[in-house]
């Protein structure tokens, strides 16, 4: 169940929200979650983890990835479309390394969240849109350099427990679009190359040009048709 709290200067936002929940599959969340708004900030808290966790969004301070990103993005102040927004946490460290990136998520708890932080954080460059990827990629007329995929969304068996923004991601998101149509369509999009996020051991199949792998994660490269 998710519980909905705000102040009253953000009446109207929270019953908003409330009907939202109450007219969707958000309104089967097991977990024990709150959603808390207020003018600065919109927050998470699980109570599922002991003591209860707070999820919000916030800026990266220090890239320690920067040169991986570089690798990713090689033209300097280049276009990513971030086709699976989240939390914003990869666009974020983008556009903090000069990209012009557009991000789409299609949560509606997750926007808010997202439209909230960048009202609070005007100097904060990112174009977000509210929908679906995939009817994205098939619709719009922008185009850009690079297009930019996380397939880490899904749940891995036997594996250690998620960061908590993932967690919540896990309980509140309903994946719509099957991974590969998403890279499928990228590939009928002009643009000079689309990165694909994995874990380790992901078992999503696909062709792809070559791969960076660190510790932890592996970036899958598609050379673009431009």
């Amino acid at each position: 169940m998710i519980k909905v709290t705000f102040d009253n200067e953000c009446a109207d936002q929270g019953q908003n929200i409330k009907n939202i929940i109450d007219q969707s599959h958000l309104a089967n969340i097991e977990q024990d979650l709150e959603l808390s708004i207020n003018l600065k900030n919109i927050s998470f808290l699980n109570y599922e983890t002991s003591p209860p966790s707070k999820v919000q969004i916030t800026e990266t301070e220090n890239i320690k990835g920067s040169s991986l990103i570089y690798k990713l993005f090689p033209e300097k102040n280049a276009r990513i479309l971030d086709c699976t927004g989240g939390f914003g946490k990869d666009a974020l460290e983008f556009s903090k390394l000069g990209y012009k990136v557009t991000m789409i998520e299609e949560n509606p708890l997750v926007i808010s969240m997202l439209r909230n932080f960048f009202d609070n954080n005007k100097k904060i460059n990112i174009t977000l849109k509210y929908g679906n990827s995939l009817d994205y990629l098939r619709l719009s007329p922008n185009t850009f350099d690079y297009i930019f995929i996380d397939s880490m969304f899904k749940k891995i068996k036997n594996k250690s427990k998620p960061k908590k923004k993932m967690e919540i991601l896990q309980y509140i998101c309903k994946e719509r679009i099957c991974r590969f149509n998403l890279i499928k369509e990228a590939l009928n999009c002009s643009c000079k190359r689309i990165v694909i996020k994995e874990s380790l051991n992901s078992s999503l199949k696909y062709n792809y040009d070559y791969s960076i792998a660190t510790k932890l994660v592996r970036y899958n490269i598609l050379k673009g048709n431009t």
